[in-house]
C-alpha cells in the first residue's frame, strides 16, 4: 500500500510541476494565410487582452513556411495599438527564415517549418489594456506564396 501512495505522490508531484511549466503565457495564437496566398493588403490581426500589469511582456512573432517559399527571408510590417488610445505604433521587421545553403531554419515536420523569433519587449502596462497587432507581409509580391500562418505570443 506505502509503494502505491508513493507512486501517486510522484504522478501527482510530475503533473504540478509539467501544468507550471507555461506559466509565463499570456497569450499565444496563429492565423492562417489562404491557401492562394497572402495578399500585400491583407492585414493579419490579433486583439490581446492583457491582464498583467506587474511585468514586462517580450513578444514574440512566429511563423509556419512551406518548403515553396520561394525566399530566405520575410519582411513584416508590425503595428501595435492599444483599444481605446491614440497609441500606436509600427515597426519594420526582418527574419531569416533559410540559411546562407537555403536549408529551413526552425523546426520541420514534413514540408512546413515554424520558426519563432524575438520581437519586442514592452514596459509593465499601467492598467489593464487590449493591445491590437496587425500584421502585414513586407515583400514585393502582390500574393505571397509559401507561408502558411503567422503567430503571436506574449509572454511575462
Amino acid at each position: 500500500m506505502l509503494r502505491k501512495n508513493n507512486h501517486l505522490f510522484i504522478l501527482m508531484l510530475a503533473v504540478i510541476i509539467l501544468s507550471a511549466c507555461d506559466n509565463k503565457k499570456i497569450y499565444h495564437s496563429f492565423s492562417s494565410i489562404p491557401l492562394d496566398g497572402w495578399g500585400k493588403s491583407d492585414t493579419l490581426t490579433f486583439t490581446v487582452p492583457v491582464n498583467d500589469t506587474v511585468m514586462p511582456i517580450h513578444i514574440s512573432i512566429e511563423t509556419r513556411n512551406s518548403e515553396y517559399y520561394p525566399y530566405t527571408n520575410l519582411f513584416l510590417f508590425v503595428n501595435i495599438s492599444k483599444k481605446g488610445s491614440d497609441f500606436s505604433t509600427t515597426d519594420t521587421i526582418e527574419y531569416t527564415l533559410a540559411n546562407k545553403e537555403g536549408r529551413w531554419t526552425g523546426t520541420g515536420i514534413g514540408a512546413i517549418y515554424q520558426n519563432s523569433f524575438s520581437y519586442k519587449e514592452i514596459p509593465p502596462l499601467l492598467h489593464l489594456d487590449t493591445l491590437i497587432f496587425r500584421i502585414n507581409h513586407g515583400m514585393t509580391d502582390a500574393l505571397l506564396q509559401g507561408i502558411n500562418d503567422i503567430g503571436i505570443r506574449l509572454e511575462r
